[in-house]
């Protein structure tokens, strides 16, 4: 009886140990209700605020950019409806994952954007034309994506986040996420926040911070 009280009462400390916190919504903004969105980030700032915006379903997919105030979609590029797209995220420069090109000469920045069972990421120009698909053999699927200034981090709905060198999507290496020192899985859009991977935890309104060396994890609640 002493043993199993004492493995509970290990277990319910343990539990504590993660951080845990509350988030406060600041603001809404209108968005387009009809997207099914997979992928978002901030392209331009200051006094209009521009999205970039990846949006999902087969024979519905686009990237396009969205300004904030309004939800008005500025402009966007429809995929081949064979195309599910999933995560998109941003690499300054003109990469070299097109070829010696770049993504076009004088390119501030490309957007990659990952579709979910079909092995390529799109890379898209500054004015949203296809500069190259990229074929990918590992991971399996796509979900979420972000760049973390050296590495393209990219999730796959498994416990499982993946360091992709941009310059040809292969992996640099593997992190494994665990909370209380149990597989976190179901990991879906990524973002680089402050040295953190942040990740949302498919089917819950829970967002898990993530260290990017060890994959132990904090979480938020929505």
């Amino acid at each position: 009886w002493r043993c199993t009280a004492a493995v509970v009462a290990c277990a319910a400390a343990c539990a504590l140990a993660v951080d845990q916190y509350a988030l406060v919504v600041l603001a809404e903004y209108p968005h387009d209700a009809s997207a099914f969105t997979q992928g978002l980030l901030v392209l331009r700032g200051g006094g209009t605020t521009v999205l970039a915006e990846s949006t999902g379903l087969y024979g519905q997919s686009t990237v396009r950019e969205v300004a904030l105030a309004t939800g008005e979609v500025l402009r966007q590029t429809a995929l081949n409806a064979s195309y599910f797209a999933e995560g998109l995220a941003l690499v300054p420069g003109s990469p070299r994952v097109c070829g010696d090109g770049g993504c076009g000469g004088g390119s501030e920045y490309a957007l990659y954007q990952l579709t979910w069972r079909e092995h390529t990421t799109m890379v898209w120009k500054e004015d949203l034309t296809l500069g190259c698909q990229v074929a990918q053999s590992s991971p399996l699927q796509g979900w979420g994506l972000t760049y973390d200034g050296k590495y393209l981090i990219q999730s796959d709905g498994s416990n499982m986040l993946y360091f992709l060198h941009p310059q040809n999507l292969t992996v640099a290496r593997t992190v494994e996420v665990t909370e209380n020192g149990q597989a976190r899985g179901r990991l879906n859009e990524l973002e680089w926040v402050q040295g953190q991977i942040w990740a949302n935890v498919w089917y819950s309104n829970t967002i898990v911070m993530i260290d990017p060396t060890t994959g132990t994890c904090s979480f938020c609640k929505l």
